[in-house]
Protein backbone atom coordinates (compact mmCIF):
# COMPACT_ATOMS: atom_id res chain seq x y z
CA UNK A 1 0.00 0.00 0.00
CA UNK A 2 0.60 3.58 -0.58
CA UNK A 3 2.78 5.49 1.77
CA UNK A 4 -0.17 6.56 3.91
CA UNK A 5 1.80 9.58 5.47
CA UNK A 6 2.02 10.99 2.16
CA UNK A 7 -1.95 11.17 2.08
CA UNK A 8 -1.29 14.54 4.56
CA UNK A 9 -0.50 17.91 4.07
CA UNK A 10 3.31 18.65 3.95
CA UNK A 11 3.22 19.97 7.64
CA UNK A 12 2.25 17.48 9.08
CA UNK A 13 4.42 14.93 7.22
CA UNK A 14 7.36 17.53 8.32
CA UNK A 15 6.22 17.32 12.04
CA UNK A 16 6.11 13.66 12.13
CA UNK A 17 9.58 13.76 10.80
CA UNK A 18 10.91 16.07 13.60
CA UNK A 19 9.63 13.26 15.78
CA UNK A 20 11.62 10.91 14.35
CA UNK A 21 8.18 8.90 12.56
CA UNK A 22 8.27 8.40 9.06
CA UNK A 23 6.88 4.64 9.01
CA UNK A 24 3.31 4.36 9.77
CA UNK A 25 2.40 1.65 12.29
CA UNK A 26 -0.13 -0.99 11.71
CA UNK A 27 -3.21 0.90 13.08
CA UNK A 28 -2.13 3.91 11.25
CA UNK A 29 -1.90 2.22 7.95
CA UNK A 30 -5.70 0.93 8.70
CA UNK A 31 -7.10 3.79 10.13
CA UNK A 32 -5.56 6.91 8.20
CA UNK A 33 -6.91 6.43 4.60
CA UNK A 34 -10.76 5.87 5.68
CA UNK A 35 -10.48 8.44 8.23
CA UNK A 36 -9.15 10.77 6.08
CA UNK A 37 -11.78 10.27 3.38
CA UNK A 38 -14.18 11.16 5.99
CA UNK A 39 -15.27 7.61 7.07
CA UNK A 40 -15.84 6.96 10.54
CA UNK A 41 -13.12 4.10 11.95
CA UNK A 42 -13.04 2.52 15.25
CA UNK A 43 -9.59 0.57 16.17
CA UNK A 44 -8.15 -1.42 19.27
CA UNK A 45 -4.93 -1.56 19.80
CA UNK A 46 -2.35 -2.55 22.40
CA UNK A 47 -0.83 0.77 24.33
CA UNK A 48 2.21 2.16 22.35
CA UNK A 49 1.12 1.50 18.39
CA UNK A 50 0.52 4.79 17.60
CA UNK A 51 -3.67 5.04 18.36
CA UNK A 52 -3.18 8.82 19.70
CA UNK A 53 -1.30 10.38 15.88
CA UNK A 54 -3.93 7.83 13.86
CA UNK A 55 -7.06 9.78 15.36
CA UNK A 56 -5.51 13.02 15.94
CA UNK A 57 -3.59 13.26 12.23
CA UNK A 58 -7.22 13.06 10.19
CA UNK A 59 -8.82 15.23 12.97
CA UNK A 60 -5.94 18.08 12.05
CA UNK A 61 -6.27 17.80 8.57
CA UNK A 62 -10.53 18.53 8.65
CA UNK A 63 -9.26 21.55 11.05
CA UNK A 64 -7.29 22.58 8.29
CA UNK A 65 -9.65 22.54 5.51
CA UNK A 66 -12.32 23.56 7.77
CA UNK A 67 -11.31 27.12 9.43
CA UNK A 68 -13.96 27.73 11.17
CA UNK A 69 -14.55 23.98 13.14
CA UNK A 70 -13.40 23.23 16.23
CA UNK A 71 -12.49 19.97 18.42
CA UNK A 72 -13.57 18.08 21.66
CA UNK A 73 -11.47 15.60 22.64
CA UNK A 74 -12.70 13.54 25.36
CA UNK A 75 -10.43 10.79 27.36
CA UNK A 76 -10.71 8.61 30.13
CA UNK A 77 -8.11 9.58 32.15
CA UNK A 78 -6.03 12.91 32.93
CA UNK A 79 -2.72 10.77 31.81
CA UNK A 80 -4.22 10.27 28.56
CA UNK A 81 -5.81 13.52 27.94
CA UNK A 82 -2.18 14.94 28.71
CA UNK A 83 -0.11 12.89 26.73
CA UNK A 84 -2.91 14.09 23.67
CA UNK A 85 -2.40 17.58 24.41
CA UNK A 86 1.39 16.88 24.22
CA UNK A 87 0.76 14.87 20.87
CA UNK A 88 -1.24 17.89 19.36
CA UNK A 89 1.90 20.24 20.66
CA UNK A 90 4.20 17.85 18.74
CA UNK A 91 2.24 18.47 15.55
CA UNK A 92 1.42 22.19 15.17
CA UNK A 93 3.85 24.77 13.26
CA UNK A 94 4.84 28.62 13.58
CA UNK A 95 2.39 28.45 10.27
CA UNK A 96 -0.39 25.87 11.43
CA UNK A 97 -1.10 26.98 15.29
CA UNK A 98 -3.78 24.63 16.41
CA UNK A 99 -4.55 26.46 19.87
CA UNK A 100 -5.23 23.52 21.54
CA UNK A 101 -6.36 23.58 25.29
CA UNK A 102 -5.97 21.40 27.68
CA UNK A 103 -8.97 21.02 31.08
CA UNK A 104 -8.47 18.36 33.46
CA UNK A 105 -9.78 17.83 37.24
CA UNK A 106 -7.21 19.14 39.30
CA UNK A 107 -5.82 21.47 37.47
CA UNK A 108 -5.68 25.33 38.08
CA UNK A 109 -8.95 26.37 37.31
CA UNK A 110 -7.91 30.17 36.47
CA UNK A 111 -5.24 28.92 34.03
CA UNK A 112 -7.92 26.76 32.41
CA UNK A 113 -10.51 29.39 32.18
CA UNK A 114 -7.48 31.72 30.99
CA UNK A 115 -7.05 28.91 28.35
CA UNK A 116 -10.96 28.78 27.16
CA UNK A 117 -10.99 32.62 26.75
CA UNK A 118 -8.29 32.43 24.01
CA UNK A 119 -10.58 30.66 22.11
CA UNK A 120 -8.90 27.30 21.02
CA UNK A 121 -9.25 25.40 18.18
CA UNK A 122 -9.25 21.68 19.94
CA UNK A 123 -9.97 21.34 23.35
CA UNK A 124 -8.74 18.07 24.96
Amino acid sequence: MKQVFELLPTYLQEALKRQGIVEPTDVQTGMLPPALSGKDVLATAQTGTGKTLAFLLPLLVQLEKNPSDHALILSPTRELAEQTYEEILKLQDDEHPLKPALIIGGDNIHKQFADLRKKPRIVV
